[in-house]
């Protein structure tokens, strides 16, 4: 009987435990979830987002951007490339900025003493100091091959039509007048020559062109390939367009270019008096080959006289006479004597 119910006790105490227990456990699971679930939440939620702020921009001019020495530099926005810099927490974000975005500006001696460019991008500037680039001869340019291009053996080099430029860096050119090139000693032509070398010094810069020739013991001009005006046919104001005159050149065969007689072409014009202000053309037919023709533009001028002469210290003084041309120059013309 005693262990019996010492059995039902000790069954009881269990039974106890166990409520006891599960009481526990309950909470402490659902304190578990709900923790978990609340870290969840703080995860998924939105971070304050961090602005990234300018801080500097960076400033230089594009690869092979240069200035010269010449009283025309001036400074374009697409010659600058322009980095801005911005800090966005302990990040450092460097990102190229477009041309359009940009302000330059310089002094208003910039053009002939160089100095800063100052960039800016909004609120920031930056500046590149430039020096100016001195001009300087590069190359030469033949833009006109001589009047003679070929010769018989023993003839020397005719340098009559030869137009040079001479090229700068700042990409400038100017026409070498003929006294200024240097064509060392002309000697007499051989066969074995194909070139003659002119050259050209400017601030003890030297550049050379070489002058293609063709040189042969047996040589020929051959026939009359073209004909052309060398510059305007000329006439006078009020005068007949029949009277123009012009100086014309044959292209021969060789290559060569001729100076033509008034017996080797005939002139061409409508039968009407010419007005200044009106522009003619006239059309040159080689005597010998009609289809060989070429149309030559017009400058009609004015003739302004000269006064007449007067005597100075015993002597009769003489005065140029002019005309004015229809692009409003005054050409001279002979002397007035």
């Amino acid at each position: 009987m005693k262990r019996a119910k010492l059995i039902e006790r000790i069954a009881i105490i269990a039974f106890c435990c166990i409520l006891v227990l599960t009481a526990g456990l309950i909470p402490l699971v659902s304190y578990g979830k709900h923790r978990s679930y609340v870290e969840q939440v703080e995860a998924n939620k939105p971070k304050p987002e961090i602005k990234q702020k300018l801080t500097s921009i960076e400033a230089s001019l594009k690869e092979g951007v240069k200035y010269y020495a010449n009283n025309k530099a001036q400074v374009k926005k697409e010659d600058v490339q322009v980095t801005a810099i911005y800090t966005k927490g302990e990040e450092t974000i460097r990102e190229s900025v477009d041309s359009e975005s940009i302000r330059v500006s310089t002094s208003s001696e910039f053009a002939f003493k160089g100095g800063d460019i100052v960039v800016t991008y909004k609120s920031k500037t930056a500046k590149i100091s430039v020096t100016l680039e001195a001009v300087k001869l590069t190359e030469l340019k033949m833009t006109s091959a001589p009047y003679i291009v070929a010769y018989k053996t023993g003839e020397k080099f005719v340098k009559n039509g030869l137009e040079v430029v001479a090229v700068y860096n700042d990409g400038s050119e100017k026409t070498v007048k003929e006294e200024s090139l240097n064509f060392g000693e002309l000697s007499a032509l051989k066969t074995s020559d194909k070139k003659v070398t002119v050259s050209y010094t400017e601030k003890e810069i030297t550049k050379t062109i070489d002058i293609p020739v063709k040189v042969s013991d047996n040589f020929e001009n051959g026939s009359v390939k073209k004909i052309f005006a060398k510059g305007y046919a000329i006439v006078e104001s009020g005068k007949q367009l029949s009277s123009a005159t012009a100086t014309l050149l044959g292209e021969y065969e060789s290559g060569n270019k001729l100076l033509l007689g008034e017996k080797d072409y005939t002139l061409n014009a409508r039968a009407e008096v010419a007005k200044f202000g009106k522009k003619y053309e006239i059309e040159a037919t080689y005597a010998s080959d009609s289809s060989v023709s070429v149309k030559i533009p017009v400058m009609v001028r004015i003739h302004i006289e000269a006064e007449k002469g007067k005597l100075v210290n015993g002597k009769t003084g003489t005065e140029d006479e002019y005309f004015i041309t229809e692009d409003n120059k005054y050409q001279k013309g002979g002397p007035v004597t």
